[in-house]
């Protein structure tokens, strides 16, 4: 299994139909549909399909999954990242990563 590198909404472009980690603030619960709305470390929004509804408790969480086309996240696990979770610090470490992938990446 390839690993899955941590990315903002900014870097999705780049990893289209691969596996990532997307640590985000929740900022809509999910819809009929199972998906959610969250705010990725740069601010911006992405759709998540859920996996596992009702899963999104706590106002941070670590979804792994695949990146679609649409820019939308297909979730196949999440994790809680709690209520207290600096996301503009994670996000100039996502952004030194990679810069450095030879280090964090590969």
């Amino acid at each position: 299994m390839e690993p899955a590198p941590r990315i903002n909404k900014a870097l999705m472009p780049q990893y289209l139909g691969r596996t990532v980690r997307l640590v985000a603030k929740v900022s809509a619960p999910p819809d009929r549909n199972q998906d959610a709305q969250v705010e990725s470390s740069d601010g911006e929004r992405v759709t998540v399909h859920q996996a596992n509804p009702g899963n999104y408790s706590n106002a941070f969480i670590e979804v792994i999954g695949k990146v679609n086309n649409d820019g939308s996240v297909t979730e196949y696990t999440s994790s809680s990242f709690g209520n207290d979770f600096n996301l503009p610090n994670y996000n100039e470490m996502i952004l030194l990563a990679h810069m450095h992938q030879e280090i964090f990446i590969k």
